[in-house]
């Protein structure tokens, strides 16, 4: 590029001496003009506060050397034509500034202007590049107009007889060739024209329909102005600068649907303060020869216990059932016994007349008769339960359902009582010791029963029909993928080795950070300070359980789309690590920031140590980030590496709009956006 500049100059420096006739003039000419590179380099220094610039700004090597040019070639024809006018050297100089000054003072102004207007882009360099070449521009005619035009003197009066021989070709190349003849004794003036017939047709004609050629742009802006007037409306409303869906404008259209509060609530009116007993271990309690149904639940609002996680979630229709025996002694033919039945609604009359009491007749050593099946008592008058599993944070909300009833006992070593706990599609409760697997409950009618969550499930394929559950589950079959909702377990979906398409060599990476802000915006030039351009989210708290759940779960689910090959994800191995030490995941704050650095420092996260993918101030982790090989090309299309990116930004936003307050915030990176967006602006 510097020998096409060098090029460029020498024909450049060539055309200079054969216009000015003085190898002087060409000379010191090209050099003004060079010299406004580094001036300008100064000035930029100065004003953005930075001494780098980007490779774009280059280019103004070629460009300046041509723009300069232009106003030399000004400079040098005026003074040529300054002889027939003026009598003195200063006299010339004076008219010279004075008229070429503002001839080649506007075209420098336009162009330097367009330049400026670069300043408006998205790029950086495109910025630079702009704002620099405005400058040179502007210094380019400061340092001709105070230089050149004495130099053209000094050539005059100095260097007349090293002037080329070639003096017609010098007055072809200026407009002393083409003079506006005048007597030097009478001062009288010609016309010129007779030279050029075609220009002087043209001018007659522009003279004599002076009047109509004038008034022609001033009809058509007239017109112009009263269509305007005509088609156009002015809105009184406060401008918006947003589009018509975006989320602002929607909500002004969604709030004129409603009244105002004061119009609607008491000026008195007082929002309560809801107070709720919560009970975690009522649901439990034993039952004893006085029991009264429902007893247990009088000063409860809501039911809590914890999700088994070893235990699968039941099939719908089947409900599996733990029971303790009734601490008493048997005095009689007949048996009390209990259950509560957590389903997704409560068990009508006939529910509990029919499978219930055959579940009840179908214990060893019992039987149940038609006028005990009648006299079945059933409540539902009884607060729902919330089971919670806690390490995917998943919660679930059943109705309960409390049946009271007797049996008849039918061998002398049959049970005196006892009192179930079953679970209808529903997952199980850590059960207390004392408690035994039975056999399974089946109530048809709870087949597509309606179930309640607190948390959004995802919509997945209709199972197939229900199938005899094991009576003792296994840790595998807890694991089972059939299981819906946000219960369920989440998988890495990755790409098989058939859908693989780029080699391993060119995959991109695609970088996700979370718990840090970016506070730096970008400059309009200079340079941004990437030292204090960032800070640790305040909210990010990865010590919290929600925090470490959120973004397992960001490892382990996504989707298929994303074509996500390989992520090097540590909080799955600080999982691996808490299981085999025999804890629980997620855990609790305290015990967090007790593990977390021993892991950090002695683990690794793919081939790297683990703490290369945390950032960790005075012993807590305040930010982290997850890498990710994924199956697209590091230099693919434009097109496609826009529209991959938005599948990206689509998941990100779904995964903070669905996150704990400890974990939101997430972003994603990578060199493929950034090339993608500096070639689509």
């Amino acid at each position: 590029d510097l020998f096409l500049a060098g090029g460029s100059m020498a024909f450049v420096l060539v055309y200079l001496i054969l216009h000015t006739n003085s190898v002087l003039l060409g000379c010191l000419g090209l050099m003004l003009i060079a010299s406004a590179i580094p001036t300008s380099y100064v000035l930029f220094a100065l004003v953005t506060g930075s001494n780098k610039m980007s490779i774009a700004s280059f280019l103004s090597v070629f460009l300046i050397v041509g723009l300069g040019s232009d106003v030399v070639f000004v400079y040098t024809d005026f003074w040529a034509d300054s002889r027939l006018r003026k009598v003195n050297y200063g006299s010339r100089m004076t008219w010279t500034l004075v008229h070429a000054g503002k001839a080649s003072l506007a075209t420098s102004v336009t162009t330097a202007l367009s330049f400026f207007a670069n300043l408006a882009s998205v790029l950086k360099p495109l910025r630079e590049f702009g704002f620099f070449m405005g400058l040179c521009v502007i210094v380019v005619w400061v340092v001709l107009s105070l230089v050149y035009v004495p130099l053209c003197m000094v050539d005059e009066y100095w260097c007349r007889r090293c002037r080329l021989p070639c003096n017609k070709m010098g007055k072809a190349f200026t407009t002393s060739g083409v003079r506006i003849s005048r007597s030097e004794v009478s001062g009288a003036v010609g016309s010129g024209l007779e030279m050029y017939p075609r220009i002087s047709r043209i001018t007659r004609v522009i003279l004599r329909y002076k009047r109509s050629i004038c008034l022609c742009p001033v009809v058509i802006s007239i017109g112009f102005i009263i269509w305007a007037v005509l088609v156009l409306q002015v809105d009184s409303g406060v401008p918006s600068i947003f589009p018509e869906d975006h989320n602002l404008n929607k909500g002004t259209e969604v709030f004129a649907l409603f009244k105002d509060t004061s119009e609607v609530f008491n000026p008195l009116w007082v929002i309560d303060q809801p107070q709720i007993s919560v009970c975690n271990d009522q649901i439990f309690t034993p039952i004893s020869p006085t029991y009264q149904l429902g007893s247990w639940g009088y000063n409860c609002q809501l039911n809590w216990c914890e999700a088994d996680p070893d235990v699968t979630q039941s099939e719908e229709g089947i409900c599996k059932c733990w029971r303790r025996e009734a601490m008493t002694t048997c005095s009689s033919d007949y048996a009390t016994v209990n259950t509560k039945i957590v389903a997704g609604r409560q068990l009508t009359v006939e529910d509990v007349r029919g499978p219930v009491a055959d579940y009840f007749g179908l214990t060893a050593g019992h039987q149940i008769s038609n006028q005990q099946r009648q006299g079945l008592q059933r409540t539902t008058n009884v607060a729902p339960v919330v089971t919670e599993e806690w390490e995917r944070g998943s919660r679930e909300v059943r109705e309960v359902t409390e049946v009271l009833g007797t049996v008849e006992r039918t061998e002398q070593s049959s049970s005196c009582g006892y009192q179930d706990l079953c679970f209808c599609t529903s997952w199980a409760c850590k059960m207390p010791a004392g408690w035994r697997k039975v056999p399974n409950l089946r109530i048809p009618a709870l087949i597509n029963a309606t179930q309640r969550r607190l948390s959004a499930s995802r919509s997945k394929a209709p199972s197939a029909p229900p199938a005899p559950v094991p009576d003792v589950p296994t840790l595998s079959e807890a694991m089972e993928p059939k299981l819906e909702g946000p219960a369920a377990p989440r998988y890495l979906e990755m790409l098989s080795p058939e859908a693989q398409v780029v080699a391993p060599a060119n995959r991109a990476t695609v970088d996700v950070v979370f718990g840090i802000t970016v506070t730096a915006s970008s400059l309009l030039l200079g340079e941004v300070d990437l030292e204090h351009g960032w800070e640790f989210t305040e909210l990010h708290e990865v010590s919290q359980p929600w925090a470490q759940r959120n973004m397992y779960q960001f490892c382990t689910d996504f989707p298929l789309e994303l074509r996500v090959v390989e992520s090097r994800c540590w909080i799955r191995d600080f999982r691996t690590y808490l299981l085999a030490r025999g804890n629980r995941f997620p855990i609790v704050a305290s015990q967090f920031e007790q593990l977390i650095i021993p892991f950090a420092e002695s683990y690794l996260t793919g081939m790297r140590s683990t703490k290369d993918f945390l950032w960790i101030r005075d012993g807590k982790v305040k930010a982290s980030y997850i890498p990710m090989t994924v199956d697209f090309a590091r230099y693919a299309a434009t097109e496609d590496a826009i529209e991959y990116k938005a599948l990206w930004d689509k998941y990100l936003d779904d995964f903070n709009l669905e996150a704990s307050i400890y974990s939101k915030g997430a972003w994603h990176t990578s060199v493929v956006w950034v090339r993608a967006e500096a070639q689509s602006a």
